[in-house]
This record gives structure tokens, C-alpha cells and sequence, in this order.
């Protein structure tokens, strides 16, 4: 019981030590360990390997709506709210359009891969957050190539979006543990613009 009552406050306090370290730079997966990600995706591949047929009618299903997206027949377009598509390249270009969509059709087919594996309630919001991760990372307006909007500053900026980009990216790499900061740090200063107690 003493073992189990030290771990949790070690776990407790390095969790305390993470929010420190991102509260400036708000870090959606603080107190998320890689091992917790790794579980939750082994829970949903364990599953789909026991219902293959499941995974193989999501699979026939988003072939099919691929084959929609490349005859134009497709009807799938992107949250007006979502912002990553708000450029009016999304709409006008085929290409870009196609692209949305495959994302999009992708997507669909992960949320439905989930519901359809029936997975115990915890072990579904698990996956849930894990396919919702993998999704977000592999937006196309995560790349330069898949985003119009950037392409577009590239281009009005001479080149120097893309060295600021790539400035602030091995930043975050050294500074941040990888993940994107999402607060200029150097604008504050404690006892000048930060206030702080013991």
C-alpha cells in the first residue's frame, strides 16, 4: 500500500511539474504519458485483429468514398468552424478540394473504426483520443505543400515565413521538448509583467 501511495505522488507531483513547465504554453497533454497513448492504440489494434471484418467493412467503405472524391461525386467538405480551411483555396481549387476530402474521408473512417470495434467505454474514449491525435497531426495544413494559405505568405514574404518557421521549430525542439509553443516567452518578465509568490 506504501509503494502504491508513493508512486501516485510521484506521479501527482511530476504531472504538478508539468503544468509549471507548460503554463505559459498551454500543453494539452500534460499529465499524458507516451506509454497511456501506446496502450489505448495496442487496445484498438488488439481489437481489430479479433473483428477483422469490421476493419475490412471500414476499409471497403472509405475506398468507396475515395472513388466518389476522384469522380467529383463527393459531398463531404470541412466544418465551416474549422479554421485550417478557411482559405478560399479549399473551395476553388479541385486539387485542394480532393485533398479536404481524403482528409476528411479519412477521418470519418478512423471515428467509425472505433464505434464499430465496440470497445469497452474507457477503452473507446482512449482510442477516441488517440485516433483524434493521429488525425490532427496529419492534417494536410500541417505541411507546407498542403497548406494554401502558407504557401501563400511564403510567397508574399519572400522566403522568410519559412525561415522564421524553421526558427521557430528548432526552438521548440530545444526549448520545449518538441512540442509547439504556443506563448513567446521572452515578452514576460517576473517582477515586471509576471507577478509571482512563493
Amino acid at each position: 500500500m506504501t509503494s502504491e501511495t508513493g508512486e501516485t505522488d510521484l506521479a501527482m507531483n511530476d504531472i504538478r511539474h508539468q503544468a509549471v513547465q507548460h503554463t505559459l504554453a498551454a500543453n494539452p497533454l500534460v499529465g499524458i504519458r507516451g506509454q497511456d497513448i501506446i496502450d489505448a492504440a495496442s487496445v484498438l489494434l488488439s481489437q481489430m485483429a479479433r473483428n477483422p471484418w469490421v476493419a475490412a467493412r471500414t476499409h471497403l467503405s472509405f475506398l468507396g468514398e475515395l472513388g466518389r472524391i476522384a469522380s467529383g461525386g463527393s459531398e463531404l467538405a470541412p466544418d465551416e468552424k474549422d479554421r485550417r480551411f478557411t482559405d478560399p483555396a479549399w473551395q476553388e481549387s479541385a486539387a485542394y478540394r480532393a485533398l479536404a476530402q481524403c482528409y476528411l474521408a479519412w477521418s470519418h473512417a478512423l471515428d467509425h473504426l472505433v464505434d464499430d470495434v465496440k470497445l469497452e467505454e474507457r477503452d473507446a474514449a482512449r482510442a477516441r483520443f488517440v485516433v483524434a491525435l493521429l488525425v490532427d497531426a496529419m492534417s494536410p495544413t500541417n505541411s507546407l505543400g498542403g497548406n494554401p494559405a502558407a504557401l501563400k505568405r511564403l510567397v508574399d514574404t519572400g522566403g522568410m515565413s519559412l525561415v522564421h518557421g524553421v526558427e521557430n521549430f528548432v526552438s521548440d525542439l530545444a526549448r520545449n521538448g518538441g512540442l509547439p509553443a504556443q506563448v513567446d516567452t521572452r515578452q514576460f518578465a517576473v517582477g515586471k509583467i509576471l507577478a509571482t509568490t512563493p
